[in-house]
């Protein structure tokens, strides 16, 4: 599963309904400017919005992406 928008509010809900009802692994993409800050930037949504996701840390990957434009 392709995911955008994994940081905000909707896109976290999303993910963890997706991890948490199917086996498919999520590749999220996140605006940032290395993988190891986006995944920093998914850790930090995720403990605002009081989601646990360290179950599913293996099937979820981050995709960095710095520019849009």
């Amino acid at each position: 599963v392709l995911l955008t928008g994994a940081t905000g509010f909707l896109g976290v809900h999303i993910l963890e309904q997706i991890l948490s009802t199917t086996k498919d692994s999520v590749c999220c993409i996140i605006r940032a400017p290395s993988n190891d800050a986006a995944m920093d930037r998914l850790r930090e949504a995720c403990a605002f919005y009081e989601i646990s996701l360290s179950e599913a840390r293996d099937r979820i990957r981050v995709l960095e992406c710095s520019s849009l434009g």
